[in-house]
């Protein structure tokens, strides 16, 4: 796995930058932490599993900090009764509940039926009558962990270092406000990525979870 300091290294080689007299070193770190953000948005490859405990009377919680998306729209949430009877809320658009459940949107309590996200929150409706003990999980792609010191191994396999070069790259040209170079960059980091994607072959490292007894839709 390639380390923060062999990514930055390469980075600001393209740059032209080894000293980092116009790009710091903090801003390049920057620019390959919001890489790897964009290439595990376009991969769905990270996946981890998020469990809290419903309170009576409580609509929304907080999602996990590195929350990316749901794993599935079906059955990735699950909500466990008083009965221990198992449910899953199905997805829905808030302007959809407020259209159809307005009068009682905040009021009504009962076993959830419908969720809902926000940037930082799932909700539900009926709200939860019930508190519970780690009785609400959820399946998400997640995104990769920050690469803070240079030691730090990226969750990405070797095979994308030089996608995730690139992207950073482009990034830190699009700072400088440098356009041309950031459009070769972009579509250099294009063609990286369709080359590796298209191999069909297995596209993480050992960091990922894909394949580790994951139970969620879609395996």
């Amino acid at each position: 796995m390639s380390t923060l300091v062999q990514i930055r290294t390469r980075v600001a080689k393209l740059l032209v930058d080894t000293g980092f007299g116009v790009t710091s070193s903090a801003y390049i770190d920057e620019n390959i932490n919001d890489a790897q953000k964009e290439l595990a948005e376009l991969l769905h490859i990270f996946h981890s599993t998020a469990t809290t405990s419903s309170v009576s009377g409580t609509q929304t919680y907080s999602l996990a900090s590195d929350y990316q998306s749901m794993y599935s729209d079906n059955q990735s949430v699950q909500y466990v009764d008083s009965s221990s009877t198992k449910h899953y809320p199905q997805k829905v658009d808030y302007n959809w509940l407020f259209q159809n459940y307005r009068d009682t949107l905040t009021t009504s309590t009962d076993t959830p039926s419908y969720y809902y996200l926000t940037d930082t929150t799932i909700g539900f409706y009926p709200t939860p009558n019930y508190s519970g003990s780690s009785n609400l999980t959820y399946h998400y792609f997640n995104r990769p962990a920050t690469l803070s010191s240079d030691s730090t191994e990226s969750n990405f396999n070797t095979r994308w270092t030089t996608a995730i070069v690139y992207k950073a790259t482009q990034l830190a040209f699009e700072q400088r406000e440098r356009y041309a170079e950031a459009d070769m960059f972009e579509k250099r980091f294009n063609k990286e990525f369709a080359k590796i994607a298209n191999t069909g072959d297995s596209i993480t490292g050992p960091k990922s979870s894909i394949g580790i007894g994951y139970f969620g839709v879609g395996q």
